[in-house]
C-alpha cells in the first residue's frame, strides 16, 4: 500500500467518524437524539412486557396493564423477551431493601439468537435513576443481555458492572451529575466477562472511568465521550487486566483529558491502552515473551483505531505493559494546559510494552513534544510510520528516553533527528503548516481541500 493510500486511509476515517457525531448526536443538549426514531424496533420470539411508571407487580406486563420496575422483573423473563420501558423516570430497585450493595440485578439468560432486551418504547425518553445509590447501579449476571436507548444517572459505585460474556448496551446515555458522590466506573467490563459490545452511547460527566474494561474481545464503537470530570490520576476510557483482542473504534472523544495533575503526569490519558504496572493484574496475556521470567502483559492484541481525539490536556493514547497492540487511523488533537511549559505527549508508550505499531494517524498539538518512549524496553519491536505529525509551537520534538539515547524528560529530538537516530516515521510528515482543518473551534475536522495531508 503506498503511503498516499495510507494517509487517505486516514482522512475517510475521520470524514466517516464526524459524520457518525454530527449526524446522531445533538451539540445543544448533549443527549442523544431520538434515535428510537433512527433504529428499527427489535422482532425476535419471545414474550413482550411493558413497563410504567405508574405500573404494578401484580399486572401482567401487557401495554393496558404494566409492570413496575422492580428487581422481581427479572424473575420472569425467559430467552428472546422484550421489556419495553415506557416515557418517564424510574428508580433503579434495590435488591435487598435497605441494602445499598446491589441494585437491579439481571439473572435472566437470553441466547444468542433469542437475547432478553431491556429498551425504551420507540419514541419514548426513559431514565432510570440510581436515587437509592447503589454500589452496583445495574449488575449484569447473565448472558445474551441488551439495554438499549436508556438513560442511566448517578451510578455511585459502578452504574453497570458487567460479570458475564455478550453483554450489549447501545443507543443509551451514561452520566452522573452528583458533584458529592462520585461514580467509580460509568461501565466496567470484569475480567472473565467479555465480548461485550458497547456501541452508539453518549457518556459524560464525573466519574474515575468512563469505561473501564477487563473482559477480553470487548468492542467499542460509536460512541461519543465528552466532558470527563475527574480529579485524580485516571482515564476516560482504560483496557487492561490481562485484556486480549478489545477494539476501540470510530468514537469520537471530545474534552476528555482528566484535570491537571501538574508535573508531567504520565498516569493519566484519554485512551489507555494496557494497564499500569500491578504485579496483581488478573489474567496476564504473553507470559514469557521476553523470556521465563516474563509475568506477562496487562494487553496483547488491542486496537484503537478511526477516534477523533480532541481538546485533551494529557495525552490521546498510552500504552501501557501492552503486548502486540496498535493505533492507527486516529487523529489526535492535544492542547497544553494554560501557562503550563510541561511536556504533554500526544501518544506515550510505557512499562515495558512491547511489539507496537503506530501507524496512519493525524497527531497535533500546541505542545512541542508528540511523542513518548520511555527507556524501559518499550521500544522493542515498536513500528511507527505514515504518521503525520504536526506541533503548532513550530518545533516539533520526540522523546525516545531508550538507554541509548537523551533522558530526562523533557529531553526531545527535532523529527529528523528522531527519524535519523531511531529509523522510525520514515514515511511519516512534520507538516508545516497545521493540517487545516475546517472550522476547529466547531468541532469540524474536516480537511480543506488545501491541506498539506491531502496527496501527500
Amino acid at each position: 500500500m503506498t503511503k498516499r493510500t495510507k494517509i487517505l486511509l486516514t482522512l475517510y476515517g475521520v470524514l466517516a467518524l464526524i459524520t457518525l457525531g454530527f449526524l446522531y448526536w445533538s451539540p445543544l443538549s448533549g443527549k442523544l437524539k431520538a434515535l428510537a426514531d433512527v433504529f428499527s424496533p427489535i422482532t425476535q420470539q419471545g414474550t413482550t412486557y411493558y413497563v410504567a411508571t405508574d405500573g404494578d407487580d401484580s399486572n401482567p406486563g401487557t401495554f393496558e396493564q404494566p409492570l413496575s420496575f422492580t428487581n422481581k422483573l427479572d424473575d420472569i423473563l425467559s430467552p428472546g423477551d422484550i421489556v419495553y420501558f415506557r416515557e418517564g423516570t424510574y428508580d433503579i430497585p434495590l435488591e435487598d431493601p435497605g441494602d445499598t450493595a446491589h441494585g437491579f440485578a439481571i439473572r435472566s439468560y437470553g441466547t444468542e439468537e433469542l437475547p432478553i432486551t431491556f429498551r425504551n418504547y420507540p419514541g419514548e425518553h426513559v431514565v432510570w435513576d440510581n436515587k437509592e445509590r447503589a454500589a452496583d447501579a445495574i449488575e449484569i449476571k447473565a448472558e445474551y443481555v441488551v439495554l438499549d436507548g436508556i438513560e442511566l444517572i448517578n451510578g455511585r459505585g459502578y452504574t453497570i458492572n458487567v460479570y458475564e460474556k455478550y453483554f450489549t448496551i447501545r443507543n443509551s446515555v451514561l452520566h452522573d451529575d452528583d458533584t458529592d458522590d462520585q461514580t467509580d466506573d460509568l461501565i466496567k467490563v470484569l475480567d472473565g466477562s467479555g465480548y461485550v459490545l458497547i456501541e452508539n452511547n453518549e457518556f459524560y460527566g464525573k466519574s474515575s472511568n468512563f469505561l473501564d474494561i477487563f473482559g477480553d474481545y470487548t468492542e467499542i464503537k460509536n460512541n461519543y465521550f465528552h466532558d470527563y470530570i475527574q480529579g485524580g490520576q485516571e482515564q476516560a476510557v482504560q483496557i487492561k487486566g490481562g485484556n486480549i483482542g478489545t477494539k476501540v473504534h470510530h468514537n469520537l472523544f471530545l474534552r476528555c483529558s482528566p484535570p491537571d495533575q501538574g508535573g508531567v503526569d504520565w498516569t493519566s490519558s484519554v485512551l489507555q491502552i494496557g494497564g499500569g504496572t500491578m504485579p496483581q493484574y488478573l489474567s496476564p496475556c504473553d507470559i514469557g515473551k521476553r523470556g521465563p521470567d516474563d509475568p506477562g502483559y496487562e494487553g496483547c492484541g488491542l486496537e484503537a483505531y478511526n477516534n477523533l481525539i480532541v481538546g485533551g490536556k494529557h495525552p490521546g493514547i498510552v500504552f501501557v505493559r501492552c503486548s502486540n497492540c496498535s493505533a492507527y487511523n486516529n487523529t489526535i488533537i492535544i492542547e497544553k494546559e494554560p501557562g503550563s511549559n510541561e511536556p504533554r505527549r500526544a501518544i506515550g508508550i510505557r512499562d515495558s510494552s512491547i511489539d507496537i505499531t503506530i501507524k496512519n494517524n493525524i497527531v497535533v498539538s500546541d505542545n512541542e513534544y508528540l511523542l513518548l518512549v520511555m527507556n524501559d524496553g518499550s521500544a522493542e519491536g515498536l513500528v511507527s510510520d505514515n504518521n503525520i505529525w504536526y506541533s503548532t509551537s513550530g518545533n516539533t520534538k520526540m522523546s525516545w528516553l531508550t538507554d541509548d539515547f537523551r533522558y530526562p524528560w523533557d529531553a526531545g529530538y527535532t523529527f529528523e533527528e528522531y527519524q535519523s537516530l531511531t529509523g522510525q516515521d520514515q514515511n511519516s510528515l512534520n507538516v508545516n503548516p497545521i493540517p487545516d482543518f475546517v472550522d476547529p473551534a466547531n468541532n469540524d475536522f474536516h480537511l480543506q481541500s488545501t491541506s498539506p495531508a491531502i496527496d501527500a
